[in-house]
């Protein structure tokens, strides 16, 4: 979806080039008032076309209709082309019932012949429904376009306009004001039918960066979310704490989203929502595993708070996703939480590999030990990955705490291999669960290798074994 149209007039007032400069990223086009019936000329129009042609922003113009007969309607249709041939479209803005209701019918469709008589270009017709449906009928279908006025929170039906101005108050930044503006039904005719082609084709859709959200995704609205797409109304702050469903979506080109998604709560639609406005969570129990796509923290609490542990882009989680009750998180294997926000990590899968087995079996080749000074049979064991037993057992041992250096003891299993042992020192502030999550493994592992039995109680200083 482009971007909104902006209509102004002299009570904006004169624009500068540098509100001219930065309004044209915000407007898709604008339309400017030229006169008000042919006895009144605006103000401004003079200036602020020129700078719309200098600083090539595309625009219409409209006559704010007082005509008191069809002849009349002729010149004044006639008066606004010969003061705005620039212009890329011309409307007549029909809301002020200025000549019998019998007759305001037939000085619409005049004004509309006049005016097709002296361009090719589009002629639209501008005014409220009810206006419209009282006193032009049937004249408005001459016209290349209706763009109806209508300061509704839903899409107005018949949808039979091709411009709706939805509000009288959108702020452009650009002039540090609200004002009068409209979208685009840009569903059936686009952009380029209203500033033709080269325009549209100039409008930058770099701009466009938010999107890639797909139909059931978990989501929620972020804090700093305005307006709903569609209905263009504001998003009151009660809307941004639940968790929707993404229903469907739909490409648009409006503001920084080129995607716009259908939420769902409770099995019932609430609206249209940009991709920028969206923040997405990872959420399947497949998801085992996330990468910090920036520098990042993980924390003690579900939602997200309590004590905090810091990690660099690149490093990577393990654990599950996690409803905290309001969004979703992930959990990992150390009983931290982190954000699931897509924005802020990446998906790594996690690869299982299956050894492959075979029906032959190797025969098993006797291993042997010869003891060394200091050395019991339950090390031994251990360290060929045995038991007391099996030793005492496989050496016919009438006592295992009786062996001599030298002697050859017969063992089961190869010998494990050596590893390299890793030691932490405690720092002021360390908890058992951050060297837990610094390191990659879990609490449990690290009580067991150093004989903590309660974690809460490490000190500063002490040495802490890792692997």
């Amino acid at each position: 979806m482009p971007k909104p149209v902006g209509d102004f007039s002299e009570w904006q007032g004169n624009f500068t080039a540098s509100q001219v400069q930065k309004l044209k990223s915000q407007v898709s086009f604008v339309i400017l008032r030229v006169q008000y019936g042919s006895n009144y000329r605006d103000k401004t129009f003079a200036h602020n076309a020129a700078l719309m042609t200098k600083y090539k922003v595309p625009y219409g113009v409209y006559s704010f209709s007082q005509y008191t007969s069809a002849s009349d309607a002729k010149k004044e249709a006639k008066d606004l082309y010969n003061r705005s041939k620039s212009a890329l479209f011309y409307v007549n803005d029909a809301e002020a019932l200025t000549t019998s209701a019998a007759s305001y019918n037939n000085a619409t469709k005049s004004w509309y012949t006049e005016m097709n008589s002296l361009t090719n270009k589009h002629i639209v017709f501008y005014s409220y429904r009810s206006f419209q449906t009282k006193y032009v009928p049937t004249a408005y279908k001459s016209y290349d376009a209706y763009w109806l006025a209508a300061y509704t929170s839903s899409v107005p039906s018949p949808q039979n306009y091709l411009l709706w101005q939805n509000t009288d108050a959108h702020y452009f930044s650009a002039l540090s004001k609200s004002t009068d503006s409209s979208t685009l039904m840009w569903q059936k005719k686009p952009l380029s039918w209203w500033i033709g082609s080269t325009n549209a084709s100039k409008q930058s859709t770099k701009v466009y960066k938010y999107g890639g959200i797909k139909k059931n995704w978990q989501v929620m609205i972020k804090k700093s979310a305005t307006h709903w797409y569609n209905p263009r109304t504001k998003i009151p702050a009660s809307a941004k704490s639940p968790t929707y469903r993404v229903q469907s979506t739909q490409k648009v080109t409006y503001s920084k989203s080129n995607e716009a998604v259908l939420l769902y709560r409770n099995g019932k639609a609430v609206g249209w929502a940009l991709a920028q406005d969206i923040n997405s969570y990872y959420n399947a129990k497949s998801v085992k595993a996330l990468k910090f796509k920036t520098n990042g923290y993980s924390y003690s609490k579900p939602n997200l708070t309590g004590k905090k542990w810091y990690h660099k882009k690149g490093t990577v989680l393990r654990g599950n996703t996690y409803f905290n009750g309001r969004f979703w998180v992930f959990k990992t294997a150390n009983g931290v939480y982190t954000s699931s926000n897509k924005s802020l990590k990446s998906y790594v899968s996690v690869k299982t590999t299956t050894k492959k087995t075979t029906t032959k079996k190797a025969k098993a080749k006797a291993a042997y030990y010869t003891v060394k000074r200091g050395d019991t049979v339950s090390a031994i064991a251990a360290k060929y990955g045995t038991t007391t037993a099996k030793i005492k057992s496989l050496n016919k041992l009438a006592n295992v705490n009786y062996i001599y250096v030298g002697e050859r003891l017969k063992v089961s299993g190869a010998a494990a291999k050596a590893t390299t042992k890793v030691y932490y020192t405690v720092k002021s502030g360390n908890t058992l669960s951050y060297i837990a999550v610094k390191y990659d493994t879990i609490i449990a592992k690290l009580k067991s290798l150093n004989g903590i039995r309660n974690a809460n109680l490490i000190y500063v200083g002490q040495r802490i074994r890792i692997k």
